[in-house]
């Protein structure tokens, strides 16, 4: 029996071990080409014995200054450069330690894999450096770079951390650069939990430069994007400054951001941080002068703007980029609150205006003043080229002219009947406006203007150009709404004057813009006629079916005839006459009720009730109470008769 339970026992412990994996019996092996010093690294890759391979260094606790530096090989020659996995962890760097008298900085990557930096401290020289860690990504693809806890000290002219991939569609290079391999890709950047000096910027990407690279084709006044074309995440940082140097030609200036200390940044691989919906442009110059080195070209850009004052004569001008000639135009969301606009801001000698919006996804403006000065052409001169679905929404603001043309003009161009060369070259596409809303405005001496006049071949009208949906309503003021989509080029153009409060609509589809009148419903009588509830046009005199008029009804649809019973006359009523019944108009009674609803009908055969019946509990124990005391005089008496 011993031996028995002694075999099962050992088998069972056989069955344990087939279930433990092979691996926690041995160690792990350790990678090939491991390192635990920059100089051997550095020095084993010299040899070329290493190019193609996987390359780890791992380094924790050391302190580099500029006496024994930190030189890691410049691979950027190499058509199948090392690819270098380097960890660093608890490591002081100060000075430039890289060695490097043309771009002084911690280190130079020009073939890093993979960049693990965790809980190091990082120290310009005394008189500042140019850069810190630059990260110039050739011939590796697919690298990931994690920076977490660290600190960045000092004063740099460029910045403390560089990370840019070189080598993709449109880079372009400096004339004594010179690169092999295939185009460096980033996979993934993270920068978490560090600290940054106030000169300490983050920059992504590389401005345009010289020349293309070999093979390639670059224009030195378009921006590098293919350079900074990688994801971004960063979180729980101190306050800093992001330079998307990727956004900027060769004769512009980076595309700067700054980013609130514990602020989020997640940026996806072709999207920009600057004109993000977070991080939207404040500055209409800064946003203008993005646009035009064509960085964010066919990008949602968002710019907010509030409590601003733009004026003609003071020289602040509000001067947005003219897109209406891109192949790719950017996507303007533009957000106005309780600005001010003063004379000819958008400095435009041509069409005087407050501003020119080619290219707008989106206007919102709301609570701001604009006022003419001179009899200026236009105020808000909204003339859309290649953008779809555009949103319009001007809410409680105040047009003062006298305007030549008009105070707002929504227009959107290159519908199959508009034939006009005013705009050229760019997209083609024909621009639409998805919805516009004017409400709550104040207009003096100052037109709404829909669509253009004469746009179509020899001076035609183009209704294309105003076939949009608007609604018009809650003015304090009367106004004028012109319909220039209608008019051919030598026609008056006929307009629609709205008093305040008045409600204009018009759909897409039609031509024709509406006042509705809402007429409410009204019950027939006997003699006269009611009505269903309709809204009404005062303009094309029509009537509809719903609020949105949408559905087109006759009048006598409307009219609900009258009923045609005439009230009885009490003086002819016969007085022996039983009154019919009413119906009543209370509630069903509860039909358990119907036994106590008539107490002195014969036919009840429940009795009435004589008393409270609403605490039986108590009489229960009542009624316990006096059995037990008949019980016990029972018992009593039983034993006084014996």
């Amino acid at each position: 029996m011993r031996k028995k339970k002694w075999l099962s026992a050992l088998a069972a412990a056989a069955m344990m071990l087939t279930l433990i994996p092979i691996s926690a019996f041995a160690q792990e092996a350790a990678p090939e080409n491991t390192y635990d010093s920059i100089s051997e690294y550095t020095a084993a890759v010299s040899t070329g014995e290493l190019d193609g391979e996987d390359v780890y260094v791992t380094i924790d606790g050391k302190n580099f200054t500029e006496q024994d530096g930190f030189v890691v090989a410049n691979t950027q020659n190499k058509e199948n450069p090392p690819k270098l996995h380097l960890t660093l962890t608890g490591c002081t760097f100060t000075g430039n330690t890289a060695k490097d008298n043309s771009n002084p900085s911690f280190m130079y990557l020009s073939n890093c894999k993979e960049l693990v930096i965790d809980d190091c401290t990082f120290t310009s020289a005394e008189g500042g450096q140019k850069y810190g860690i630059n990260w110039n990504l050739v011939g590796v693809q697919d690298a990931a770079v994690k920076i977490t806890n660290s600190t960045f000290e000092g004063t740099y002219t460029s910045n403390a951390i560089k990370l840019t991939q070189r080598g993709g569609e449109g880079d372009s290079k400096g004339a004594n650069e010179t690169f092999a391999g295939v185009p460096g890709t980033i996979s993934s950047v993270e920068i978490t939990g560090c600290t940054f000096s106030d000169s300490a910027k983050v920059a992504f990407g590389t401005q345009a430069k010289e020349v293309a690279f070999e093979g390639g084709t670059a224009d030195v006044n378009v921006a590098n994007l293919s350079t900074g074309s990688f994801p971004v995440t960063m979180s729980g940082n101190t306050a800093v400054t992001v330079s998307e140097q990727y956004l900027a030609n060769q004769a512009g200036e980076p595309v700067e951001t700054a980013i609130p200390a514990g602020t989020a940044v997640n940026k996806a691989a072709d999207a920009a941080i600057a004109g993000s919906e977070a991080f939207p442009f404040t500055d209409i110059n800064a946003y203008t002068a993005a646009v035009k080195m064509h960085g964010l070209d066919g990008k949602d850009v968002y710019v907010d703007i509030k409590g601003q004052e733009f004026s003609a004569e003071n020289g602040t001008y509000f001067e947005v980029a003219n897109t209406q000639s891109y192949a790719n135009p950017p996507k303007l969301h533009l957000t106005l609150t309780g600005c001010t606009f003063t004379g000819n801001t958008a400095n435009d000698t041509s069409n005087p205006s407050f501003m020119y919006l080619p290219n707008c996804q989106s206007l919102d403006i709301d609570g701001c003043t604009f006022t003419a000065v001179n009899n200026q052409k236009y105020g808000i001169n909204w003339n859309l080229v290649g953008i779809q679905g555009a949103t319009v929404s001007v809410k409680n603001s105040t047009f003062t002219g006298p305007f030549e043309k008009n105070a707002l003009k929504l227009n959107q161009r290159n519908g199959e009947d508009d034939k006009a060369t005013d705009v050229k070259g760019g997209n083609t596409t024909p621009a639409s406006i998805a919805s516009a809303v004017i409400e709550g405005c104040t207009f003096n001496d100052a037109v709404v203007s829909l669509g253009s006049q004469g746009k179509n071949e020899n001076g035609t009208a183009s209704p294309s150009t105003g076939a949009f949906p608007i609604t018009i309503q809650n003015n304090k003021t009367d106004v004028e709404v012109e319909q220039a989509y209608m008019a051919a080029e030598s026609e008056d153009i006929p307009s629609v004057t709205l008093e305040a409060g008045e409600l204009l609509v018009k759909d897409a589809d039609d031509t024709e813009v509406h006042t509705p009148v809402k007429v409410e419903a009204k019950a027939p009588t006997a003699t006269k006629p009611g009505n269903i509830e309709y809204w009404y046009c005062t303009t094309c005199g029509k009537y509809y079916k719903d609020a949105a008029l949408t559905q087109e009804i006759p009048e006598s649809e409307t009219i609900i005839a009258a009923t045609g019973e005439e009230p009885s006359d009490p003086s002819t009523e016969d007085p022996t006459t039983e009154p019919e019944e009413t119906p009543s108009t209370k509630p069903e009674e509860n039909p358990d009720d119907t036994a106590n609803s008539n107490p002195d009908s014969s036919s009840s055969t429940t009795p009435p009730q004589t008393g409270d019946n609403s605490n039986m509990a108590i009489w229960f124990v009542l009624l316990l109470a006096s059995a037990g005391l008949a019980g016990t005089t029972f018992v009593v008496k039983k034993r006084s008769v014996r």
